[in-house]
């Protein structure tokens, strides 16, 4: 191994879990992210996977390609998704896309849109900056949060999300010194 490439986490084993947030699509994603840097062939990838995957999903894996031996990458991608990716997970990520709001805390709403995006893009669903935008401005809880995010005219997620940093940042600080008007926070800070 080099000296300049960075210790790579291993990709987690694979039990042929679902949920609509994490399936086997971000686990071929782990896969392939680990195994590209290794200069591992493509041809071989399905070989490496088989290492990080559980006992029930090694057996389906043997049963199904017993016959025909190691399958390549996309024959072995398309057979996974076959067998553990519900046929309605478009639908599943969409519906759940559409639906999300802040119920807790803004850094809770984020890092659940955040991780949301990850199944959303795994799915090769499409939505347009400002459809992601509008998604979560509309999800946002209180209506000063959304006019503070509207006001700063964002125009992809990563500017909603510093916006949002800077929001959570000046109502610290406000709080911190007990801020209600801009003449206390003015005369503290001189």
């Amino acid at each position: 191994l080099s000296l300049n490439r960075p210790k790579m986490e291993k990709p987690e084993t694979y039990n042929g879990e679902y949920t609509v947030l994490y399936s086997v699509l971000n686990w071929i994603q782990g896969v392939r992210k680990y195994l590209r840097p290794h200069r591992i062939p493509e041809e071989q990838y399905s070989q490496y996977a088989y290492t990080y995957m559980g006992k029930s999903v090694k057996a389906w894996y043997d049963g199904r390609f017993l016959d025909t031996g190691d399958p390549s990458w996309s024959d072995f991608v398309e057979a996974l998704k076959e067998r553990y990716l519900p046929q309605d997970h478009d639908i599943q990520v969409t519906k759940k896309y559409e639906s999300i709001i802040q119920t807790g805390s803004l850094s809770s709403y984020v890092e659940a849109l955040q991780a949301l995006m990850v199944a959303v893009k795994a799915a090769g669903i499409t939505h347009t900056n400002k459809d992601h935008v509008i998604q979560f401005v509309t999800g946002l809880a209180k209506m000063e949060d959304r006019k503070s995010i509207l006001d700063k005219d964002p125009k992809t997620l990563d500017d909603v999300y510093r916006a949002m940093t800077r929001i959570r940042h000046y109502s610290l600080l406000a709080h911190k010194c007990g801020h209600t008007g801009p003449s206390q926070l003015s005369s503290k800070t001189k």
